[in-house]
């Protein structure tokens, strides 16, 4: 990695030993973060303290001058962050959700799946006035329900290859923002996956992510770089359904929100479609899933209205 892309070292811990390890992340601009754990003395580095919400923030400012390498005597370990945006790591001790979370952590399916038909006619009518693709408009607005709700942007990290992937060294992060990574139809009938970022604005949203999708269908690939700052989606415009379940890969700690809709019909005079949210109940409750419905709502009717 090229030390002029970084910045510095940003990192939450829970403990405030003073040479106890601690975790740090470097936040390049333009690379996937880096997780490493490195003494809390670090000679020849600019370094500061700071405790916002119970959550302690050690940074280290390395200069343009001081190559990247140097950091290697410091480093104990190091691996990917799996995500593009920043993140804090939350002081489990001081999380009051933490025993709600020890109640799933150790069940064998711990997720919550709802299923809600959601009222579209005023976006559909708006899109088709104004020739803009529906799906995008429902993209678009699910991942920002997604990061308006702060739950849907908890993730749990389990090192598996660390105690049999003993779940009570689970650690929760908070990201800043999540992005999407939505299914779609691909070649010869068979599923892509492409990564969209989030955008504030819909024009400028759509157009990425037109072409996030181009890219993916033009490849075989099914993999990309593990992120855990995403949420899924996926749509069914074949059909209409009342629930969904989704696949997920449980032992590892999985709990990226999986959204899905399906096709849209007029009953009762309203144009209704099935929007489907499944997430790790460990993180989410009920009343989370009820805001997240509340905020896409609100996002659609934004939408329509600019």
């Amino acid at each position: 990695m090229n030390d002029s892309n970084c910045s510095g070292l940003n990192c939450g811990r829970k403990a405030c030993a003073p040479v106890a390890p601690i975790a740090t992340t470097v936040m390049p601009r333009n690379a996937a973060n880096i997780s490493i754990m490195a003494p809390a003395r670090l000679e020849g580095l600019e370094t500061s303290v700071d405790v916002s919400n119970g959550i302690l923030f050690f940074t280290v400012t390395i200069s343009k001058e001081r190559p990247f390498s140097k950091l290697a005597n410091y480093i104990i370990g190091a691996s990917l962050s799996l995500g593009m945006h920043p993140f804090q790591e939350l002081n489990l001790a001081l999380w009051p959700r933490y025993r709600h979370f020890q109640l799933f952590q150790h069940q064998a399916f711990p997720y919550l799946g709802v299923t809600v038909e959601v009222s579209v006619g005023p976006a559909l009518a708006f899109c088709r006035e104004n020739k803009l693709a529906f799906f995008d408009a429902i993209q678009f607005c699910v991942l920002h329900a997604a990061n308006d709700v702060e739950e849907f942007r908890h993730r749990i990290v389990r090192d598996v290859s660390k105690d049999e992937g003993n779940s009570d060294s689970d650690v929760i992060r908070l990201y800043e923002r999540v992005d999407v990574s939505c299914t779609l139809l691909g070649h010869e009938e068979l599923f892509r996956f492409a990564e969209c970022p989030r955008n504030d604005n819909f024009t400028d949203f759509a157009r990425e992510s037109r072409r996030c999708i181009a890219r993916a269908k033009a490849t075989e690939e099914l993999s990309a770089a593990p992120r855990l700052d995403l949420i899924y989606t996926t749509c069914l415009p074949w059909f209409r359904f009342s629930q969904m379940l989704h696949p997920v890969d449980a032992p590892s700690g999985d709990s990226i929100p999986r959204i899905a809709w399906g096709k849209y019909e007029e009953i009762g005079g309203q144009v209704l479609m099935p929007l489907n949210v499944q997430v790790h109940h460990g993180l989410v409750d009920g009343l989370h899933l009820g805001r997240f419905y509340e905020c896409f709502g609100a996002r659609l009717k934004q939408l329509t209205e600019c």
